[in-house]
């Protein structure tokens, strides 16, 4: 119930985003946002924009971020892996500070949410992908999710409440 960040690594398939959801429904602001946002399906720039914002050149309107719309919820960054050095970096200042600056921006901007990032491939890839400070606010929470074909005796409950799910 700590609202730290929370590292999810794992083969396709495990559960990875799952296991992210019950994460946020255990934590202290279950009842605030829960965002999964696929990085995959976004450029570099895109991505910096969508969870940190963009301040716009000459007075023109920027556009706010996941970070700063989401009050306390959780955001989850699905294929974390994706995230170049500089979204690193600024994710790191995050978590460690609880500040941003938008992408283009100066001034600083004060947030609550709880990062989730989950990533495909083992803990130590992900990991060495990482900047040193990412890897450092990251030291404290991590969860390696095995392959279901590991925990074939999961399959029946999965099949029993995924069935539930579509009646």
């Amino acid at each position: 119930k700590e609202p730290g960040p929370l590292l999810v690594t794992g083969p396709a398939g495990s559960g990875k985003k799952t296991f992210a959801r019950y994460f946020h429904r255990l934590g202290p602001h279950a009842q605030q946002p829960y965002i999964e946002l696929a990085l995959g399906e976004q450029d570099a720039a895109r991505r910096t924009a969508s969870i940190f914002g963009e301040d716009a050149e000459g007075g023109a309107a920027g556009s706010v971020g996941y970070l700063e719309m989401m009050g306390e919820g959780t955001l989850a960054l699905l294929h974390a892996e994706l995230l170049d050095v500089h979204q690193q970096i600024m994710l790191a200042t995050y978590l460690k500070r609880g500040w941003f600056q938008r992408a283009f921006g100066q001034s600083r901007v004060a947030s609550k949410v709880r990062i989730v990032l989950v990533a495909y491939g083992s803990e130590d890839e992900v990991l060495a992908a990482f900047v040193p400070e990412l890897r450092e606010a990251l030291a404290a929470r991590k969860l390696a999710v095995p392959a279901l074909s590991s925990r074939v005796s999961d399959i029946p409950a999965l099949a029993e409440h995924f069935l539930k799910r579509q009646a």
